[in-house]
């Protein structure tokens, strides 16, 4: 029994139990009718924000959302006027169902682009004529280069920390200028310093050279005669037979030191695209969405290997040997170019150490992928005519009849040429861009009456140069042609030339754009908001997936016509594409970015890291590694991605450093005005802006560069002068020669 007063107390809590109780479900009953009341599908981006109305009547909707000058709101993109609700915004919405999107700009944002284009205009006119002023009218490109390598750091600086130029504030603009400036002045010093260093060591070997001689004057004449029977070039040449033998000695130490990478991982590597090219002919599906003639050579290794060598891991052997094989010829006749061209044993050394040692050659050369024969043959072909232009430049200058060399010479360009653009689809669109840009230079020429230009274009290497690509361009027609009859191969899908709009489209969707009825109506043949609400996967690196949700491509009447529509939407928002192009392409000019390390996934245990270590299921391929701690090294550097934390390891597996490598070397030549060497570079340039347009940056795609960097840089290091000095040298000794 209870007392009067704990009876009351009972009683008491009773009571505010109950209106506790009460006071829960008045409360989850009005936020039930509250929500019943609002707005639905409210989705964030990082513009703002998106949402749908649907009421009975027009009501007066109360955003909890701070009120700022920069925030815009439109219904069903017509623009409505924001009130400031006691520092919240507040909107009328019409009756029935409505889109609406609250977009927020930087206010000064645009104010702050217009400085940028104008501080870098008068930069530029700056360095242009302080260079006039001074006289030194060749180092204005080495100023123009350090300015774009500095606005491209600063430029990923931004991006890495999620700043991107639609969201830049004024302050954030003139900081990145005035830091851009900074950094530019010190590559420049950095740059300057360099070559003063060079410069110096060649004046010391000059003067150590002048001694030897007045020694050796004063020595006995025989000893004399010696020393001036060595070739006034500094270049040991060799004869055809003798350097075939180098060639095959030094790929046979390549191929010594990327086999214990063979055996980590044997009987090789079955990743990439290797997988979906077996299975379209396995399926009868044949189409040229991937290289004819790569995608019939692993098939039939692969044939082989099953029905006569025993199994499947034979056949994948069999492909990776003669893989490794063709690479490390390529490399190998790289090679010794260089060690033909330079006195500086160090870079012939370090290039054989590079080709051999530097475990992505060897990596690459076991993934059955198009790209490593395709960048074996594009550095053949690189090689071939750089050979063929010194041996055109020789017989000039001695005035001879065309040898035999440059007769083989060209025959090999024509080969090697052919399997480039055979081995890579887009090789051939390079190609043809090629010769595009140089028939507009030619017009320019023609039109400017530029004497100089014309002498660079019109002369015979230039017209042999041209003969070859285009017998290589018609016997790549002539050898797909063949393969696509007799084996009945169909065309491959046209999506495959959309990645960039598609990826621009996707990031544009994402933050609320493309609401207005005129940008539905472009767009719903191709692509559709339903679509991307099903895929809804943009990612800034990788455009792999948003190509499939473009629909109504067949052809490319098909492709014209996104083309035309994609084109109207991107004036629309220009930023915008802008940012979503260099964000898929950040690796390629960034030379700090490693985004393109994690394009797939970010889990070790895919093994698909800055490189594919994976074998695909069901193909009865079995991995059996000879070596598992090799194995296991390689997977710690490419799979988990430790490299980057190797400082020099790591800036050689950059994909940037080549390309801006590329583009220090053609502001040189073009600084010397070396135009037959610029000719032969513009594959390169042409073949990246046709990379640029590609789904995604992956070491794979750049490959050709990287093998082909240690020719880069000997043709940096081989100035003009010294060629001109080596072929006047052998002009004297003929002449001398035939007056003797």
């Amino acid at each position: 029994m209870l007392d009067d007063q704990e009876a009351a107390g009972s009683a008491l809590l009773q009571k505010k139990t109950a209106q506790d109780i009460r006071l829960k479900i008045d409360l989850e009953e009005t936020i039930e009718e509250l929500s019943a009341g609002g707005v639905k599908n409210f989705k964030r981006d990082s513009h703002g924000f998106t949402c749908t109305s649907d009421y009975e009547k027009a009501e007066t909707v109360y955003f909890t959302v701070p009120y700022e000058k920069g925030w815009t709101a439109s219904i069903d993109g017509v623009k409505t006027e924001i009130i400031d609700a006691a520092g919240m915004m507040l909107i009328r919405v019409p009756e029935g169902s409505h889109q609406i999107c609250f977009d927020y700009h930087t206010p000064g944002a645009k104010c702050g682009m217009l400085l940028t284009v104008l501080g870098w205009l008068g930069w530029l006119a700056v360095l242009l004529a302080d260079r006039k002023k001074t006289g030194q009218g060749r180092d204005r490109f080495d100023g123009l280069f350090c300015t774009w390598l500095g606005a491209s750091i600063i430029l990923g600086i931004y991006y890495r920390a999620g700043k991107c130029l639609e969201k830049l504030s004024v302050t954030e603009w003139l900081f990145g200028i005035v830091t851009a400036f900074i950094l530019s002045r010190l590559l420049r010093l950095l740059l300057t310093a360099v070559k003063d260093s060079g410069r110096l060591k060649a004046i010391f070997a000059q003067h150590c050279s002048s001694a030897q001689c007045r020694i050796s004057e004063r020595s006995d004449p025989s000893e004399q005669s010696r020393t001036s029977a060595k070739p006034a070039c500094g270049r040991q040449t060799l004869n055809t037979k003798k350097r075939l033998l180098l060639i095959a000695g030094a790929a046979l130490v390549i191929l010594i030191c990327w086999l214990p990478v063979l055996m980590a991982y044997y009987p090789g590597l079955f990743n990439y695209d290797s997988k979906y090219q077996l299975e379209s002919y396995f399926t009868d599906q044949e189409s040229t969405l991937h290289p004819v003639l790569h995608s019939l050579m692993l098939y039939i290794c692969y044939r082989l290997g099953a029905e006569r060598l025993g199994s499947p891991n034979s056949g994948l052997l069999l492909y990776c040997l003669i893989q490794m094989v063709l690479l490390a010829g390529c490399l190998a006749d790289a090679w010794e170019y260089v060690r033909s061209k330079t006195n500086k044993k160090a870079l012939s050394i370090g290039t054989l150490i590079f080709f051999a040692v530097f475990p992505v050659h060897a990596i690459l050369a076991i993934s059955p992928t198009k790209d490593v024969l395709f960048a074996g043959f594009s550095l053949l072909t690189f090689v071939t005519f750089l050979r063929l232009m010194d041996a055109m430049n020789a017989e000039a200058v001695t005035q001879s009849p065309e040898s035999r060399k440059s007769t083989g010479l060209s025959i090999l360009a024509v080969i090697s040429v052919t399997l480039t653009l055979m081995f890579r689809n887009n090789a051939a669109y390079a190609a043809a861009l090629l010769i595009v840009f140089n028939m507009l230079r030619q017009g320019i020429a023609l039109i400017t009456k530029s004497a100089e230009r014309r002498k660079g274009l019109k002369g015979s290497f230039t017209v042999r140069f041209f003969v070859i690509l285009l017998a290589g361009i018609l016997l790549m027609k002539a050898g797909n042609g063949i393969l696509i009859r007799r084996y009945d191969i169909r065309e491959g899908d046209k999506k495959e030339m959309l990645p960039i709009p598609a990826n621009a489209i996707t990031r544009m969707y994402s933050m609320g754009y493309l609401n207005t009825e005129e940008e539905q109506e472009l767009l719903q043949p191709y692509f559709s908001q339903e679509m991307y609400d099903r895929w809804n996967d943009y990612d800034p690196h990788n455009a792999d997936g948003p190509k499939f949700m473009v629909s109504g491509i067949r052809d490319m009447q098909d492709v014209l016509r996104f083309s035309v529509a994609f084109g109207r939407i991107c004036l629309r928002h220009p930023v915008t594409f802008l940012d979503a192009f260099l964000l898929e392409n950040q690796a390629y000019w960034d030379v700090l970015d490693t985004s393109n390390d994690r394009v797939y996934t970010d889990d070790p245990a895919e093994r698909n890291g800055y490189l594919q270590t994976f074998y695909y299921e069901g193909w009865g391929i079995e991995h059996s590694s000879r070596l598992p701690a090799l194995e296991k090294a390689l997977n710690w550097l490419f799979v988990e991605n430790h490299y980057k934390q190797i400082p020099v390891f790591g800036l050689l597996c950059s994909c940037g450093i080549y390309l801006w490598l590329l583009v220090y070397l053609r502001l040189k030549l073009r600084a010397k005005k070396r135009r037959h060497l610029l000719l032969i570079t513009d594959f390169y340039a042409c073949y990246m802006m046709t990379q640029f347009l590609g789904p995604l940056v992956i070491v794979r795609y750049m490959y050709l560069l990287m093998v082909a960097a240690p020719v880069f840089i000997t043709l940096l290091a081989d100035g003009s002068e010294q060629d001109k000095d080596c072929l006047h040298t052998q002009k004297a000794e003929t002449d001398q020669d035939e007056g003797n």
